[in-house]
């Protein structure tokens, strides 16, 4: 079976949630079958293959339009994010089948919906409803699959410099994230040490942001990091995320493998679904609900509590997750694979 994806960016260029996501669901794929996963990558600057933990990467100066000969020696077309409305069209009209990830709603991929030749992976419920609530399409062919964190991993190291964690940590200082509240926070609490974490998009956006930061003396800055464990997880004692959208939120998961308190915006669906309705929260740009909640973890048992009831809860998702894998690639894969 010769599986062809074609995306923008893949995860050995950009860490991020949706390539990461994407990443885990080939090497599931992969590792369930015999399927041959090559990732297309159309319009790079130069003419490139070479494999990347056993997943053959091509980029091609080639444009998406010249791209049809890949497709015709596919057997299924994977996709996600902006290119995927043309790349599902030219894979339809060639009769191919197709898998459609979606992180998030956008308008423009509407009509696609009711189309029930497309198998669509979303991310949440949360996702799915928002392409239900905005659509007058039905929605036909899909499966919820939640990102996927690496809880057996994470959590071995969930007790590692436990002692010495003392930061409140915030990663891409920018509007959307909540860059203004944290300012405030920061401002409100000169005692307490905060972690910013550079983000690896909306450069721009976070120069304003990170230059109110460094003004401040309780604050200390990182770059955009791929190694979160020691950067980031091993020094922080809260992680607070205030943003106004996530799809999931894949930062307050991986935090939670290590007993880490996450404080959330309990008004963003998409962080209330990963971590659930009990989850610590304050609203928006209130900054006293939050203040409250930085305070109550303040006294040891508070902490301890809300610690084991993240962690009890990252490993009832690891495993829910695994079962949306395994219910997903039986219904999908199995019989493909005898044949």
């Amino acid at each position: 079976m010769n599986i062809l994806v074609i995306v923008e960016l893949y995860f050995h260029k950009n860490k991020s949630g949706g390539e990461g996501y994407l990443h885990y669901f080939l090497k599931k794929i992969k590792n369930y079958t015999d399927a041959k996963i090559e990732v297309l990558l159309p319009s790079s600057k130069e003419d490139k293959r070479y494999e990347f933990e056993n997943i053959l990467i091509n980029e091609t100066i080639e444009s998406i339009e010249d791209c049809k000969g890949y497709i015709e020696n596919s057997d299924l077309v994977i996709t996600q994010l902006m290119l995927s409305p043309e790349v599902i069209k030219m894979s339809l009209d060639l009769e191919k089948n197709v898998i459609w990830i979606l992180h998030g709603y956008f308008e423009g991929f509407n009509k696609l919906m009711k189309d029930d030749r497309i198998i669509k992976i979303f991310n949440s419920k949360n996702v799915l409803n928002d392409f239900s609530n905005k659509s007058q399409y039905r929605i036909e062919n899909y499966h919820i699959i939640y990102p996927f964190t690496d809880f057996p991993t994470l959590s071995k190291n969930k007790d590692v410099e436990k002692e010495r964690r003392e930061y409140i940590s915030f990663i891409n200082p920018i509007r959307n994230k909540g860059a203004e509240l944290i300012l405030k926070l920061a401002r409100k609490n000169p005692s307490r040490k905060f972690l910013i974490v550079e983000g690896g998009y909306a450069k721009m956006e976070q120069k304003g942001y990170l230059e109110q930061f460094r003004q401040l003396t309780n604050t200390h800055i990182i770059k955009n990091t791929n190694d979160i464990v020691n950067d980031i997880f091993l020094k922080s004692r809260i992680v607070i995320m205030a943003s106004k959208y996530e799809s999931y939120g894949m930062c307050a998961s991986e935090a939670t493998c290590f007993e880490i308190p996450v404080i959330i915006n309990k008004n963003t669906k998409g962080l209330v679904e990963n971590l659930g309705n009990l989850s610590l929260g304050g609203k928006d740009e209130n900054l006293e609900s939050y203040q409250r909640i930085i305070e109550s973890l303040d006294i040891e048992e508070n902490y301890y509590i809300w610690s084991k009831y993240y962690y009890e809860h990252a490993e009832e998702r690891y495993n829910e997750i695994e079962y949306q894998y395994e219910k997903f690639l039986n219904q999908h894969f199995k019989q493909q694979d005898e044949d």
